[in-house]
């Protein structure tokens, strides 16, 4: 007799025991209930939760009577090289923790004081908005949700702030380095096609060739990297004492590379200008001005706005 079928019979013949499988219907919903993520006592969450965005308020009103930096003593650094914790701990506990071991011991790049990087310091207002996006915790993946909405709306703002095509789109990105990505990878499928996504790139592939300013950040180079494209196809052009890119630098740099690719040496070779001048605010002007320098070889243009983008639209 097939297996199936002996199953069937002993459970034909096996009697039915109604009080058991009530009780174990009732463990299971117990074990259910006791998974859920949700908080054994929302009163005592809401107070903590109050008490957390309280102490978060008060030491941003306060920051200006803080150092920008502080040393992290030996004895709280030690803290973070613990082994792996087996049990849950306390979210007042974790609170505590993060008020005496973390938030003295930032960059504290929000300080008035802070001028050491290119860092936004953020606002009570963003902090506040941040508590409501992760409370949302929307995924904008796809489905019909107004999260999208909110996307294209912003995006459609950006794209009026900065005199855009109204055909313009944009992607929002966790920053500077996975912006440059994109860009990247945007020039390089716009010159060698779509199918270079599916096919990849090799010896026969047409190269592509980026300029950029040495004040350039440092994921330009990390970008030719991953797009395929080789860091070294990265050309990088001395700037002057305004960090501007030279712009007679960049012109010979062009020039040599057009040379060679006249010559037939170092393959076939074709130009990607990387309109990038600088971080500094300062730089952003000397854009417009590397335009004609492209004029005469395909090039497509990346300008960093992440700290002078105004400056680049007035």
């Amino acid at each position: 007799m097939p297996h199936r079928e002996i199953l069937l019979k002993e459970s034909e013949e096996a009697p039915l025991n109604t009080a058991g499988n009530g009780a174990a219907h009732g463990q299971a919903d117990a074990e259910a209930r006791s998974a859920s993520l949700d908080p054994a006592d929302w009163t005592e969450l809401r107070g903590q939760a109050h008490h957390m965005l309280d102490d978060l308020l008060d030491a941003m009103e306060s920051i200006r009577e803080r150092p920008v930096w502080q040393p992290i003593p030996e004895e709280v650094r030690a803290r973070f090289r613990e082994a792996l914790p087996l049990k849950p701990t306390a979210l007042a506990q974790v609170h505590e923790e993060f008020m005496t071991s973390i938030l003295p011991f930032t960059a504290r790049n929000a300080h008035p004081g802070f001028l050491g990087w290119v860092q936004g310091g953020g606002t009570p207002v963003g902090m506040l908005a941040e508590m409501l996006a992760a409370g949302l915790n929307a995924n904008v993946g796809g489905r019909d949700q107004i999260p999208l909405e909110v996307e294209k709306q912003v995006t459609a703002w950006m794209r009026s702030l900065f005199g855009f095509p109204q055909e313009a789109s944009g992607l929002f990105v966790t920053g500077t380095s996975m912006a440059s990505f994109i860009a990247v990878v945007v020039a390089r499928d716009a010159r060698l096609g779509c199918e270079v996504r599916r096919q990849g790139i090799d010896q026969s592939t047409q190269k592509l060739t980026g300029y950029a300013s040495t004040a350039v950040h440092g994921s330009m180079g990390r970008a030719f990297d991953f797009a395929g494209l080789g860091s070294e196809a990265l050309r990088l052009v001395a700037v002057d004492d305004r960090q501007r890119m030279n712009l007679e630098a960049l012109k010979e740099a062009m020039a040599a590379d057009r040379s060679v690719f006249r010559g037939g040496h170092g393959g076939n070779r074709r130009h990607r200008r990387n309109r990038r001048s600088g971080r500094d605010c300062r730089a952003v002007r000397r854009a417009r001005a590397l335009v004609p320098c492209g004029r005469r070889v395909w090039s497509i243009g990346h300008a960093d706005a992440g700290v002078g983008a105004a400056a680049q639209r007035h």
